[in-house]
C-alpha cells in the first residue's frame, strides 16, 4: 500500500477512535448528571409571559389602528343591517353637519331612542323616514338634504360609538336648532316636550 494511503487510513482510524471514546465518556456523564425535573404549570406561565412582553413590544411600534382601542374592547348595543346603519349615518350628517363628535352624537341617539321607545317605528330606517300627516320628523329628508350628503369620517366615528353604547342623551327623543326653526314648530317643542339641554346648535327634549 502506498505510504501516503497507509497514512490517511490511520489517521481516518484514528479519529473514528476518539469519536467513539468521546461518545462513551459522553454517555456515562449523562447517566451520572440528575435529570432537571421542569414544573408544567411554571413552564406554561413562563410561555405566556414571554408572549405577553412580545405582544406588548409589537402593539408598542405598531402604527396607529383607526379604531379605537375601546372600542375593541366592547360589545355592540346595536346590530345594524345595512340600510339602517347607512341611513343613520345619513341623517347625522345631514342634522349635525358642522357639530363636533358629541354634537353628532346626541343625534344618533335620539334616533336609536327613538327605535327603543315603542311610540315611533322600530328600525332606523321607520323612525328617519317616518311622517305623520304627511309631514316628515326630519327636515333634511324634507328638503333632500338627507339623500345627497357626503359621509365625513367624523360622522362614521359617531355613529360607531352609538353602536358600541356611547350614550350623552338623557333619553332624548327630540332635538331642535332653534335659531332656524319655524316659530309655531318651535313653540310646540317649548309647550309640549321636557327641555333636558342644549348642546351644539340643538336642544334637547323628551
Amino acid at each position: 500500500m502506498d505510504k501516503r494511503l497507509k497514512c490517511v487510513v490511520l489517521a481516518v482510524d484514528a479519529i473514528c477512535l476518539a469519536v467513539i471514546l468521546m461518545y462513551s465518556a459522553t454517555s456515562r456523564l449523562v447517566e451520572r448528571v440528575p435529570r432537571i425535573k421542569v414544573d408544567e404549570k411554571k413552564w406554561n406561565e413562563m410561555v405566556v409571559e414571554v408572549a405577553f412582553y412580545n405582544k406588548s413590544v409589537l402593539e408598542a411600534v405598531s402604527p396607529p389602528r383607526i379604531i379605537k382601542e375601546s372600542v375593541l374592547h366592547r360589545k355592540k348595543v346595536y346590530d345594524l343591517s345595512t340600510e339602517d346603519y347607512e341611513n343613520l349615518l345619513r341623517i347625522v350628517e345631514a342634522e349635525a353637519t358642522g357639530e363636533d363628535l358629541r354634537g353628532k352624537i346626541l343625534v344618533a341617539n335620539v334616533v336609536m331612542n327613538r327605535v327603543k321607545s315603542g311610540k315611533f317605528p322600530s328600525s332606523v330606517t321607520g323612525v328617519v323616514l317616518q311622517r305623520n300627516l304627511g309631514t316628515v320628523q326630519f327636515s333634511p329628508v324634507a328638503d333632500g338634504r338627507f339623500y345627497n350628503v357626503h359621509i365625513t369620517e367624523s360622522t362614521k366615528e359617531a355613529v360607531e360609538e352609538v353602536i358600541y353604547g356611547t350614550d350623552y342623551s338623557q333619553g332624548a327623543l327630540y332635538f331642535v336648532a332653534a335659531p332656524k326653526a319655524d316659530v309655531n314648530n318651535y313653540a310646540w317643542f317649548r309647550g309640549s316636550l321636557d327641555y333636558l339641554f342644549v348642546y351644539g346648535g340643538h336642544e334637547f327634549y323628551r
